[in-house]
C-alpha cells in the first residue's frame, strides 16, 4: 500500500483565517528556520 500526502492551502480565507502557509512551513521545517528562509527568499535580487 502507497501512502499519499498532500497539503492544502487556503488563500482567500474561505476554510479558516488568517495565514496557512506560514503555519505549514513552520510545521514543516520548524519557526526558526522557516522564518530565516523567507526573510532571505524576500532579499534576494529579482532578476
Amino acid at each position: 500500500m502507497t501512502a499519499i500526502s498532500a497539503a492544502f492551502f487556503d488563500f482567500d480565507d474561505t476554510l479558516i483565517h488568517g495565514d496557512s502557509l506560514l503555519t505549514f512551513l513552520e510545521e514543516a521545517a520548524g519557526p526558526w528556520t522557516a522564518r530565516r528562509e523567507i526573510g532571505r527568499a524576500s532579499c534576494r535580487e529579482r532578476v
